[in-house]
C-alpha cells in the first residue's frame, strides 16, 4: 500500500546550508511580502560593468549585506527595474510569513534540483521512537532493566549530577559527558529491544521496514519563510527557516515491511523473540505504536503550553491530537521537534517520575531543573512565529493511499442508537409490522 503525508504544521528538515543576504531578494510591495531566491552569477549577468564594480565594493565593506538595501540605496533601482529582472530569473520564489522581523541567514530546507523532499529516514526514525516508547511500557521486565542501568548511572556519576542539576550556568563539560553516557544506555536498550543479536546491524528488526524518500515537490508551491525563538526566550534569539507549508500533501516512494514466507524464514533463522517479531507482524501494529505515542506525547505538549500561558498553541495541538488514529497516525519530524520527540524520556517519566527527573533530564546537554526548582525540565521547546500567530513544528498525519480524497482523516465515534433513532427520522424510515 501506497502512503503520503499531510504537513498539519510548519515543517523543516535542514541540509546544512543557509542562504545569506546576497542569495535573497524581497519584494515588500507583495502580502506577504516575498523573498525570491538567486544564484550568485544571475547578479552578475544583469549588472553593467560600472554596476558590478560598485557590487563589488559594497560586498566588501558590508558586514550584513543585503541585496533591497543596494538595489534601493547605491543603485537607486526606485522603479525596480532591476529587481524585477532577477526575480523573473530566480531559482523559486516564496512568501515571508517572519511578519516585520529583519531577515537574518535562511537555513534551507533539504532538497534534489532545487526540489524539496522528506527523506525517507526522517519517518523511520520516528517510527523507531514510537515502537520503543510503546514496548518500554508494555513490559515490565524491560523497564525493571533500564530502571537498574539508570540507578547504576546515578550512583556512578553522582557527584557529576548533583554539579549541573538545578544549575543556571553548569559545567558544558560535565553535562557533555553525562549526555554522551546517557546515550550509551539509550543504544544499549534499543539493541535490546529491536536486536536478536545486539551490536550487529543485520539482526535490527527495523532493517525489514522499509521507508523511502518522498516525491519532489515545486519549492515555490509548498516552501515559506518565517522564524522561530526558544520557549521563554527574551525573543532577541530568532532563527529563520525555510518550512513546509501546512495542509501540503506528499507522497512517499516506499513505506512497507517485508511480506510473505521470506520474511518468515528470516525472522526464524535471525532467532527474534516472540515480542520482537509481533513488531513486523504488519502494518497495522506499527501504526498503532505511532498512534500512541503521539497521543500522549501531544498531550504532554498541550498539557505544557496550556499550563505556561501559550493557549493559542494548546488549541493548535487539540486539534491535531484529533485527527491522530490508528490507521491514520500523526507522527513528529524535522527540526526543534524537542527532547520528548527523540527519546524515550517520556515513557521513563510516565513509569517512574522520580528517575526521570533526578537522573534522566540532568543528563542532557542544557540546562535542567526538577520539580523544586520550576521543572522538570529541560524545556528544549521551540515556538514558531507564522503569519503572526505561534504555532510549534514538524506535526505530520501518515494517511494510507487508499483514503484517495486526500482529506485529514478524523476520529469519529461509533453510532449511537439515538444517532440511528435521528436519522430514520429524518429519512421517514418506518418498521413494518409483522
Amino acid at each position: 500500500m501506497k502512503y503520503k503525508l499531510k504537513i498539519l504544521s510548519p515543517l523543516h528538515i535542514g541540509c546544512g546550508e543557509e542562504y545569506n543576504g546576497l542569495s535573497y531578494l524581497m519584494d515588500k510591495r507583495k502580502k506577504p511580502p516575498q523573498i525570491s531566491i538567486l544564484d550568485e552569477d544571475m547578479i552578475f549577468n544583469n549588472l553593467n560593468d560600472f554596476q558590478i564594480k560598485k557590487f563589488v565594493t559594497w560586498i566588501e565593506n558590508e558586514k550584513f549585506p543585503n541585496l533591497f538595501y543596494f538595489f534601493k540605496n547605491l543603485l537607486k533601482d526606485n522603479n525596480f527595474s532591476l529587481q524585477n529582472q532577477l526575480r523573473q530569473k530566480a531559482i523559486y520564489t516564496i512568501p515571508n510569513y517572519a511578519g516585520n522581523e529583519k531577515l537574518k541567514n535562511i537555513n534551507s530546507f533539504i532538497k534534489q534540483i532545487n526540489r524539496p523532499y522528506i527523506p525517507g529516514t526522517e519517518i523511520k526514525g520516528a517510527v523507531r521512537t514510537a515502537i520503543l516508547y510503546c514496548l518500554l511500557l508494555d513490559n515490565q521486565d524491560l523497564f525493571a532493566w533500564l530502571k537498574y542501568k539508570l540507578e547504576e548511572f546515578k550512583r556512578d556519576y553522582a557527584r557529576d549530577i548533583a554539579t549541573v542539576a538545578n544549575n543556571k550556568k553548569p559545567n558544558l563539560r560535565i553535562k557533555n559527558n553525562l549526555a554522551k553516557s546517557m546515550a550509551s544506555i539509550e543504544s544499549e536498550f534499543q539493541n535490546k529491544v529491536l536486536c536478536s543479536k545486539p551490536g550487529d546491524a543485520k539482526y535490527d528488526l527495523m532493517k525489514f521496514f522499509q521507508v523511502g524518500d518522498s516525491e519532489l515537490l515545486e519549492a515555490g508551491k509548498s516552501l515559506a519563510i518565517s522564524y522561530v525563538t526558544p520557549f521563554n526566550s527574551s525573543g532577541f534569539f530568532k532563527i529563520f527557516y525555510e518550512y513546509l507549508k501546512p495542509e501540503t500533501e506528499i507522497r512517499l516512494s516506499t513505506l512497507s515491511l517485508e511480506k510473505g514466507k521470506s520474511l518468515k524464514d528470516k525472522i526464524d533463522h535471525l532467532d527474534f523473540n516472540k515480542g520482537q517479531k509481533k513488531i513486523v507482524s504488519g502494518m497495522d501494529t506499527i501504526l498503532k505504536y505511532c498512534y500512541r505515542f503521539s497521543k500522549d506525547l501531544l498531550e504532554e505538549e498541550r498539557t505544557f503550553f496550556s499550563t505556561h500561558g501559550k493557549q493559542q498553541i494548546a488549541d493548535q495541538l487539540i486539534k491535531i491530537a484529533d485527527l491522530n488514529a490508528p490507521e491514520t497516525p500523526v507522527l513528529r519530524i524535522g527540526k526543534d521537534e524537542g527532547y520528548n520527540s527523540l527519546t524515550i524520556g517520556l515513557a521513563v517519566k510516565k513509569l517512574d517520575k522520580n528517575i526521570y527527573e533526578n537522573i534522566l533530564i540532568h543528563a542532557t546537554k542544557n540546562k535542567s531543573y526538577d520539580s523544586g526548582h520550576g521543572g522538570p525540565m529541560p524545556k528544549t521547546r521551540k515556538i514558531v512565529h507564522w503569519n503572526n500567530e505561534e504555532t510549534t513544528a514538524g506535526w505530520v498525519q501518515l494517511i494510507p493511499e487508499k483514503y484517495s480524497d486526500g482529506q485529514v482523516i478524523k476520529k469519529t465515534k461509533p453510532a449511537t442508537p439515538a444517532d440511528l433513532s435521528m436519522l430514520a427520522g429524518k429519512f421517514n424510515v418506518r418498521s413494518k409490522k409483522k
